[in-house]
């Protein structure tokens, strides 16, 4: 069985449950909320504005976030998903700009806008480093400071 509460909400699915305005339920055990959300994925919850949650056991919240991934969390609005997404904080602007201010990838990799050349959009593309790369370089090079200090 499914249920349903609101306006204009589809459950359609095995224990799913759309609540609120326009918001759609088809993923075996899934969870809608809010107005346009859509939870696809099984046992996927979806809940605010226009969220969508594809991945099995995926959560997204926010305005426009969506989750491609197996149990990735998406929250903020208009977040970039990619192949290896587990969490992320979306802080696009639109559909045509979407983008993070923090991405966390499955092999636990984390990516924070500004830093290490993420944009907010190219997790592993050529020359970005994530987080634990980038404390790593500033600690050899503050030893190598700290050496030359030393050593005068």
């Amino acid at each position: 069985a499914s249920v349903t509460f609101g306006k204009y909400n589809t459950a359609s699915n095995y224990c799913s449950a759309a609540f609120g305005n326009s918001t759609l339920a088809t993923g075996e055990h899934s969870f809608a909320e809010g107005s346009g959300s859509r939870a696809e994925g099984s046992m996927s919850h979806a809940e605010g504005w226009g969220a969508r949650a594809c991945g099995r056991g995926s959560h997204a919240e926010g305005q426009s976030t969506e989750t491609t991934n197996e149990c990735e969390h998406a929250q903020g609005r208009f977040n970039m998903s990619h192949a290896h997404t587990i969490d992320s904080i979306g802080i696009g602007n639109n559909t045509d700009d979407r983008r993070n201010a923090t991405e966390v990838t499955d092999d636990g990799k984390m990516y924070v806008l500004g830093i290490g050349n993420y944009n907010g959009r190219n997790t592993g593309a050529s020359g970005v480093k994530d987080l634990a790369s980038e404390f790593h370089w500033l600690q050899t090079r503050i030893a190598e400071l700290e050496a030359k200090l030393g050593g005068k």
